[in-house]
């Protein structure tokens, strides 16, 4: 009977409502059979393995069907290798707060003129914020020390600046004088030399090709420092001609002229070297006045906490944001007041914040005396600062602003009394 016999005709149950197995032998009956015809376990809500032997179920297998554990997955599975590093995560790249910048020394880097501008325009802002709230009374010292400092610095720039083309033009000059004829009619240095040794000796005989291989060409030619050495050697080579007093002479001659040149050499040298240092030098001081600077913003904060807007009067943030603004243009007038010691001109330039008063005595180089401040179209030359009676001077404005100096103005000439 069907509801009574468990068996098939091959000796297996083959009821269907309670025979577990097929006719392969194996159960088959989705739902109480776990096995497929393969022999592995293939529900796919109870088996984590498939076909290949591997766990493949996305929600609990982080393996793939190649044995490596994919790194996207976050479980690990300690029996199946190879096993790979997870990728390095990188954090993301933080943001700075404008507050944990200074941006006095930032915007200033490289540009000493942009911090002239700053301490000249801020200064004073401290100076009144100062006088009507004792908080800022610190920071103020801090900043007028600074502020000091940074102005004998600038003096000592700018009169390097003016001390170096001055020192390179007089040794350029110098060795140029060898070749340089004064006039039509009159040989030049070297031509001079050249008919000296003419007359004492045959041309391009032994002596001559001695004292003067490669002709005039001998001292002529080569870098400066091959000349200064030529010039050296020409002069020992001469005195060496014992039996020439006259080229002896000339020895000694060509020997000073060459010691002279030497010194010239040595003097560009020297002030390219004080440029340098006083540059140098400046660099500290830049970052102590960004400090002081940074230190009155900061007081201005905590003073006027419950009213910000007030910290914007410590300051002017165009400055830090006027790279596009050209070198001012030069003072189109001058006017030298003796008796007040006044040098002055009409109107700041286009694009001038500030003048720079200079002057240049006889036989010596431009010298920076003093810089004036903010929106000042004249200049007071103080005591301190001496003329020689009866020197000739000339003195002269230079416009300034953040991106540098303008050309000089006109030149006034005066005779100190």
């Amino acid at each position: 009977m069907p509801d009574r016999n468990p068996y098939g005709g091959n000796g297996f149950r083959d009821m269907p409502d309670c025979n577990p197995y097929g006719g392969n032998g194996f159960r088959d009956m989705p739902d109480c059979n776990p096995y497929r015809g393969n022999g592995l376990r293939d529900i796919p809500d109870r088996n984590p393995y498939r076909g290949n032997g591997f766990r493949d179920m996305p929600d609990r297998n982080p393996y793939g069907g190649n044995g490596v554990r994919d790194p996207s997955e976050g479980l690990s599975d300690p029996f199946k290798t190879p096993l790979q590093p997870k990728p390095t995560y990188i954090m993301p790249a933080t943001t700075v707060s404008k507050y944990a910048e200074n941006q006095f020394l930032s915007a200033t880097e490289g540009s000493f003129a942009l911090m002239s501008e700053v301490l000249a325009d801020t200064l004073p802002r401290a100076t009144t914020a100062a006088a009507g709230n004792a908080a800022f009374t610190a920071v103020l010292a801090a900043l007028s020390g600074a502020s000091n400092a940074w102005t004998a610095g600038e003096t000592a720039i700018a009169n390097a600046e003016a001390a170096l083309p001055a020192s390179t033009y007089a040794f350029d000059d110098k060795i140029a004088s060898l070749t340089r004829k004064p006039d039509a009619d009159t040989p030049s240095v070297i031509e001079t030399w050249d008919t000296t040794i003419r007359g004492q000796v045959a041309y391009q005989g032994p002596v001559y090709m001695t004292l003067l291989p490669q002709g005039r060409e001998t001292i002529t030619r080569g870098t400066r420092e091959d000349q200064l050495d030529a010039l050296r050697d020409f002069g020992v080579r001469l005195a060496a001609q014992a039996a020439k007093p006259v080229l002896v002479t000339l020895g000694a001659t060509v020997t000073a002229f060459a010691n002279a040149a030497r010194a010239l050499r040595t003097a560009q040298t020297n002030a390219k070297g004080a440029l340098d240092a006083a540059r140098q030098a400046q660099e500290p001081r830049r970052v102590t006045a960004a400090a002081a600077l940074y230190a009155l913003i900061g007081q201005g904060m905590v003073t006027w906490s419950t009213n910000p807007a007030l910290v914007d009067t410590l300051w002017d943030v165009n400055l830090l944001r006027s790279t596009t603004v050209a070198p001012p243009a030069a003072p189109t007038d001058t006017t030298w007041t003796p008796a007040s010691r006044t040098l002055a001109t009409t109107a700041l330039p286009a694009g001038a914040t500030r003048l720079e008063a200079w002057r240049v005595g006889p036989g010596g180089m431009p010298e920076l005396l003093l810089t004036a401040g903010p929106g000042a179209t004249a200049i007071v030359i103080p005591a301190t600062i001496t003329f020689t009676p009866g020197h000739l001077y000339q003195l002269w404005l230079v416009a300034l602003n953040s991106r540098g100096r303008s050309a000089p103005g006109p030149v006034q000439n005066w005779t100190a009394g």
